[in-house]
């Protein structure tokens, strides 16, 4: 997480509870998991020449909404 949060599909998640965390601040919350899938599906299409599609982490929920 570099200048204080990761920026993708439009969004920038910052990495505290309710954005890029879950409310526990341990787990990926819903739109982390789509970040998480996304990293798979790009070492999945580099290891093995394929274009697989990565997900559009803007449309996932974000779950409960937290203040900024």
């Amino acid at each position: 997480v570099s200048n204080g949060g990761i920026s993708t599909d439009g969004i920038t998640l910052t990495p505290v509870p309710g954005s890029l965390f879950s409310l526990d601040g341990v787990h990926p919350s819903n739109r982390g998991h789509g970040i998480v899938a996304n990293l798979t599906i790009e070492a999945i299409n580099n290891a093995y020449n394929t274009n697989l599609q990565t997900v559009d982490v803007s449309k996932i929920p974000q779950g409960i909404p937290v203040s900024n």
